[in-house]
């Protein structure tokens, strides 16, 4: 059993790293990465029987937004159309795992720092694209991602994480 645990441990460190570093490079490799963390941290969590231990802070209103979106398509004009947008409340979970693995401080300034250094190279790359092919109303700068505006997000909230 030790060995189990250890292994979903390492898992959970890893795709922690995984989806932090990649979450501004590649979003679907940052999803199989928050899946497979999220599986492994739930799969943990039962074997240990830790359900009691976990932090739940804003669970209630987080449980009561997923009420309301269910409530909103259920009601919809399309069910049809409106229900594919459900799955994105998975995103939800996100947010607990990493608040309920992330416990100890050299974990935590790791993956900030790996946030940060990612953000960095990415940052780069803009520039270099704003170099090469320079900056106007009809281009601009897309980074990593396919959205300029996604790309300047990402980079917003990392500097804000870094002032911090």
């Amino acid at each position: 059993m030790e060995r189990v645990l250890f292994t979903l441990d390492k898992i959970v460190t890893i795709t922690l790293f995984v989806f932090v570093v990649f979450s501004i490079f590649s979003i679907s490799v940052s999803q199989i990465a928050c899946g497979l963390g999220i599986l492994a941290w739930i799969l943990r969590t039962h074997l240990t029987g830790t359900w009691k231990d976990q932090r739940w802070p804003v669970g209630i209103p987080f449980a009561l937004f997923v009420l309301a979106c269910i409530v909103a398509v259920v009601d919809a004009h399309d069910i049809g159309y409106s229900y594919k947008s459900l799955k994105k409340l998975l995103e939800i979970l996100i947010f607990f795992w990493v608040l309920n693995c992330v416990r100890d401080t050299p974990l935590r300034d790791s993956l900030s720092s790996a946030l940060i250094a990612s953000a960095t190279l990415a940052g780069l790359f803009g520039f270099y694209q704003a170099w090469r092919d320079g900056v106007n109303l009809t281009y601009r700068v897309e980074g990593t991602m396919s959205v300029y505006m996604t790309f300047a997000g990402i980079l917003l909230i990392v500097g804000v994480l870094a002032l911090g």
